[in-house]
């Protein structure tokens, strides 16, 4: 994805080698991956779950984000129809799990709560599934907003 995106000028290849460099360093190291970009395929999914599987150990841990669909950039004036507010994916997006109520403002006011939403596309389901497959993600948070 990196690749695709032009992300600040990386090169993928060298990702593995330059936090070699860092271990030696730095006493920790988190680097980050988002998923759950519209036009990401599956391979690029693999891809990028094989680079976080690569490089985490010793003193990296490695994150990964779904994409939230924030106001104002880019890919949500492309992709805007397509957002989408699901509270059984929270404990992927987040460390909370909404009430009721909570849920109800979030969807009213989707501008306000522009980071609870993704963007569903065709393959969302089976790249979710294969994400929460590797990561274990899927417990259970505790609920807020009551």
């Amino acid at each position: 994805m990196l690749r695709r995106i032009g992300k600040r000028g990386m090169d993928v290849d060298k990702v593995p080698a330059q936090i070699d460099l860092l271990r030696g360093r730095f006493q920790r190291i988190t680097a980050s991956f988002i998923w759950g970009f519209p036009f990401e395929s599956l391979q690029d999914l693999a891809d990028t779950l094989a680079l976080k599987a690569s490089i985490h150990g010793g003193n990296t841990v490695t994150a990964l984000h779904l994409l939230a669909a924030l106001p104002s950039v880019p890919i949500t004036r492309e992709y805007g129809s397509c957002r989408k507010f699901d509270p059984h994916l929270l404990p992927d997006m987040s460390s909370v799990r909404l009430s009721k109520e909570a849920e109800r403002l979030v969807e009213e006011h989707v501008e306000v709560f522009s980071s609870f939403y993704y963007f569903d596309h065709d393959s969302f389901s089976l790249k979710l599934k294969t994400v929460r497959r590797v990561s274990g993600s899927g417990g259970q948070r505790k609920a807020v907003g009551k």
